[in-house]
């Protein structure tokens, strides 16, 4: 069974469906709801490399956070989606300048955002366990605002 951050791929489904539900983003319909994805791939030139997330949880000391994915670019499918875990449906998500992810846990879970697959030069991340590694990564570069702290 695959786990990331101690959830597995039908606890993730789960909670991101709840979370958008509770958030009013998803109607609530009694039922899990199908995922449909557009047709083609990401091998005709498109770029796969952004995605719209919602947190699922986060981890403040490591600056990152699982992040189910709620939208990618239309013409790619769930195999051209780079660094993908639990079968495609979520990312792991760097937080290299530590002003995203520096809240609590359940001041983040639910809330939605956009990363990029990016290549960080020699230095620049920070994102486990105080290491710096030269791999790509998901880089968070935009987070709503906490509903009950953003006059809409």
């Amino acid at each position: 069974m695959n786990e990331v951050f101690g959830l597995t791929q039908e606890g993730i489904t789960r909670t991101a469906e709840t979370n958008r539900r509770v958030l009013g983003t998803l109607p609530d319909t009694g039922r899990r709801t199908r995922r449909v994805y557009p047709p083609g791939s990401g091998s005709s030139g498109q770029s796969c490399t952004r995605v719209r997330f919602q947190v699922i949880v986060s981890d403040s000391l490591t600056r990152t956070a699982l992040c189910a994915i709620v939208s990618r670019p239309y013409g790619c499918g769930i195999n051209d989606i780079p660094g993908t875990v639990l079968d495609g449906i979520a990312v792991e998500v760097c937080d290299p300048a530590g002003c995203f992810f520096n809240d609590p846990n359940d001041l983040l879970q639910g809330r939605e955002g956009w990363a990029e697959y990016m290549m960080p030069e020699a230095g620049t991340t920070f994102c486990q366990d105080g290491e710096y590694y030269l791999v790509p990564e998901w880089q968070v570069y935009s987070l709503c605002c906490a509903t009950d702290t953003c006059n809409l």
